[in-house]
């Protein structure tokens, strides 16, 4: 995964490629080219990309304290994997533990995860997030 920060001018070309891993230096870049004055006088807008995706498109000509505003910046972390996520503590035979654990190929929660799935229905698949398009619980 990684941040792409450039100026684009009107016929298209770039200047001042960054390409990093790091939000803190993909941060630091974009201080870097507010503060050049002459390519940025020329540039048409500064664009911030993270993958595929353009993250901000801003007029260079803006405000530096607004361009610094408009990136949505990626969080830190795993994306959410289901929605209104939940804790729960349950006691259970040593043989149901371990039942799970061998459905989930070593991991508890992959157990209960694939169990319910199977036996949960449309309301327990769209709370783990996986699309049912045909009718039948899709597969994690």
């Amino acid at each position: 995964m990684s941040y792409k920060l450039y100026f684009q001018y009107a016929n298209g070309s770039k200047s001042h490629t960054l390409a990093t891993g790091s939000q803190r230096d993909a941060r630091h870049h974009l201080d870097y080219l507010l503060s050049e004055e002459e390519p940025r006088a020329m540039a048409q807008q500064i664009v911030i990309m993270y993958n595929a995706e353009i993250i901000m498109e801003a007029c260079a000509q803006d405000g530096d304290e607004v361009i610094r505003a408009m990136p949505r910046w990626r969080r830190a972390g795993n994306t959410q994997q289901m929605h209104d996520p939940v804790t729960a503590s349950i006691y259970m035979p040593l043989a149901a533990r371990e039942f799970l654990v061998n459905q989930g190929d070593g991991s508890l929660a992959a157990g209960m995860r694939k169990i319910m799935l199977e036996i949960g229905g449309p309301e327990v698949a769209a709370g783990y997030m996986i699309e049912n398009q045909t009718g039948a619980v899709a597969e994690a």
